[in-house]
């Protein structure tokens, strides 16, 4: 059995709450891993890669830096004759290779002339 009075009175009003607004809080960086290159060992010349800084597929510049090779070979010419030990310094065949990207200038890799040097 139905109850008379409640078929016949209207519904409960129903209360319109105000939207409750969340103050914006600080915004937190969140970090982007950026893959890195799975090279052994780069090789002395430029390679084709894919920079891992600024995902480009880039062929890499090749800056040449002094290194371990280059300081063994001053130091070896400056016991043999004092007057040649500046040669490796002016000679890229005696240094380091670091590969950078043309894009973004960031150094993907090295290729350390040591390996063959020493």
């Amino acid at each position: 059995m139905k109850n008379p009075d409640l078929a016949s009175a209207p519904p409960p009003p129903y209360q319109i709450y105000p939207e409750a607004s969340i103050p914006p809080g600080p915004m937190q960086a969140v970090p982007i891993p950026i893959p890195q290159l799975h090279f052994d060992e780069f090789p002395p010349g430029p390679i084709q890669v894919v920079c891992p800084y600024c995902y480009a597929t880039v062929m890499t510049e090749i800056e040449h830096q002094s290194g371990t090779c280059t300081y063994f070979w001053c130091i070896g010419l400056w016991v043999v004759t004092a007057i040649c030990c500046c040669i490796p310094f002016l000679l890229n065949s005696c240094k380091d290779r670091a590969h950078k990207c043309p894009n973004c200038h960031k150094v993907l890799g090295m290729y350390y002339r040591q390996r063959d040097c020493c």
